[in-house]
């Protein structure tokens, strides 16, 4: 236990060592209301990738960096991950996404990939409805529970918590760490309780056209409005990515056979790598729309489902 805290800790201030040599920039538009974080700037004459991640994890949360680090150390191109605007009140989804969209584009004019996890999902899809052909690409990466793992973790339970309680007891003193009023490296998190509630009420108002087709109540999908996984048929999950991604024809999609709050804790690494290659099939004409990929009991690495993968074929450039 002491082990693991100590290597995780570790981990961590390497981490807030090495960020703060990154760049950290803002809309000059707009100023410090949209803030961009500028990771691996080293492979500069590579296509960047903008990842969104879900709700609690921006670049400036202790849950986000970790997301981050993992990023940057399986992704060969540079990264920008802004900071999730604030959601102060009810709002049309268009304006919303339009607010992030329009300050990346003065930020970062070039085309760029754009991916998102949960909730980022959902933001990654709309500023890249914004974004046209600049946003050349764009991934959403998301998970599904399943009957068989309810039942099959209701009689590890114990076992479960055995495994899992050192790392949530770690995470909450990561969360606790980002209130403390003394650190000053980085700013203070949007972590506004009502915020995932007003982010729900985006996707629950008819400010989504194709609601049918990015939200599906019997998919993952429900996950960005904070529901508990539901069950479905992979054959219906994938009709709905399909569907989905037809919206924005040069999409793919990822999705981890694994209950959400599982994934969150453990699949960073994982998630990082599932992106890397999906990236790297776009850009090499192996264009695949959507994998599902079912994790580990270990949280080691992930299996992926031949049977389940769609190959869309040359890349649509």
């Amino acid at each position: 236990m002491e082990t693991i805290d100590a290597e995780l800790s570790a981990a961590y201030r390497t981490f807030r060592d090495e960020i703060t040599q990154y760049v950290v920039t803002t809309d000059r538009k707009t100023g410090d209301k949209y803030r961009f974080y500028l990771l691996n700037q080293q492979y500069h004459h590579v296509q960047p990738v903008v990842i969104y991640n879900g709700f609690g994890s921006t670049p400036n949360t202790s849950l986000g960096q970790q997301y981050l680090w993992s990023y940057a150390r399986n992704l060969d191109r540079p990264i920008i991950a802004p900071m999730a605007a604030h959601v102060h009140r009810r709002t049309h989804r268009r304006i919303f996404a339009d607010g992030h969209a329009r300050a990346l584009k003065r930020v970062h004019p070039e085309p760029v990939h754009v991916a998102g996890m949960s909730w980022g999902g959902l933001l990654a899809f709309s500023v890249a409805e914004t974004l046209q052909e600049q946003a050349s690409h764009l991934v959403t990466m998301s998970s599904v529970g399943t009957l068989e793992y309810l039942t099959h973790y209701a009689y590890r339970a114990y076992r479960m918590y055995q495994y899992e309680g050192p790392v949530i007891r770690q995470a909450a003193r990561m969360l606790a760490q980002d209130f403390d009023p003394t650190d000053r490296e980085h700013p203070a998190p949007t972590m506004d309780p009502l915020s995932k509630l007003r982010r729900s009420l985006i996707m629950r108002r008819r400010s989504l056209p194709g609601i049918a087709y990015t939200l599906n109540s019997a998919t993952t999908w429900h996950d960005i409005v904070g529901a508990h996984d539901q069950f479905a048929h992979y054959s219906d999950h994938i009709d709905t990515v399909l569907r989905r991604n037809s919206l924005h024809p040069k999409s793919s999609s990822i999705t981890l056979v694994r209950n959400h709050g599982h994934m969150w804790a453990h699949m960073r690494e994982p998630l990082a790598q599932l992106l890397a290659q999906s990236l790297r099939n776009k850009e090499t004409d192996h264009y695949r729309e959507a994998t599902i990929a079912r994790t580990r009991d270990d949280y080691t690495g992930v299996d992926e489902h031949d049977m389940y993968s769609v190959r869309g074929g040359p890349s649509r450039r």
